[in-house]
């Protein structure tokens, strides 16, 4: 569920396990990699908000119009770190993409955000990875398959 939800460009929050009575639940949240933040209680409320909010803020600044150089900053980092050349990025998806990681990290600045994509490899190696479309993940599942062989192929045939 917080996969679809973050696919669908939601913001999802859990629990931080030290503070919960419990902690499998937000553990398992967390282990889906589908989660913004972790928080404890106190904090949630406010982390709702901003991650509500932040995506409002960055659409009002899209990444091509006056980020050139950020934007360039963020390519030359990115580049080499996958088997993608920058020109084959689509503009929508790269920005999309840069933008999700400016909300988990909660940078509402793409010159800040291009400052730490340069200065910070392990950031960079993790947006080269959000480049790239997931398709393990895609092929992975067989649910699709079985219902196109077991319904649809038998009906054109």
């Amino acid at each position: 569920m917080l996969e679809a939800v973050r696919e669908a460009g939601g913001f999802t929050c859990v629990q931080s396990p030290e503070s919960a009575k419990f902690d499998p639940m937000p553990n398992a949240a967390i282990a889906t990699e589908a989660v913004n933040a972790v928080e404890v209680p106190e904090h949630l409320g406010h982390t709702m908000i901003e991650g509500l909010l932040l995506p409002l803020v960055l659409r009002g600044s899209p990444i091509e119009s006056d980020h050139g150089n950020a934007k360039n900053k963020i390519v030359d980092a990115v580049v080499g770190l996958s088997t993608i050349r920058a020109c084959d990025y689509k503009h929508s998806t790269f920005e999309r993409r840069v933008c999700r990681r400016m909300m988990d990290l909660r940078i509402d600045n793409l010159t800040d955000y291009a400052d730490r994509v340069s200065n910070d490899g392990a950031e960079a190696q993790r947006l080269s990875q959000k480049l790239l479309i997931d398709v393990t993940k895609f092929f992975g599942d067989t649910a699709p398959y079985e219902v196109i062989q077991g319904q649809i192929i038998p009906q054109i045939m």
